[in-house]
């Protein structure tokens, strides 16, 4: 097995856990946002961009002091 260097070495364990956590987040909510960009009809696209959002107000709450949030 390879040895791999971590992408962020001064990082603690805690604090790599909650940014895989993040990315993981992210990534569920990328196929969330492409299902609404993808719908075929306003309906759909009301229905799916209602799940999105409810995703973004959560991401909100917590990042609610942060730069880009």
């Amino acid at each position: 097995m390879k040895f791999i260097a971590p992408l962020e070495p001064a990082l603690s364990p805690e604090d790599g856990a909650t940014e895989r956590a993040w990315s993981y987040q992210a990534s569920k909510n990328h196929l969330v946002q492409c299902f609404a960009q993808c719908s075929a009809d306003i309906i759909t696209l009301v229905e799916r961009t209602k799940k999105l959002g409810k995703a973004f107000e959560n991401v909100e709450k917590i990042l609610r002091n942060r730069l880009y949030f």
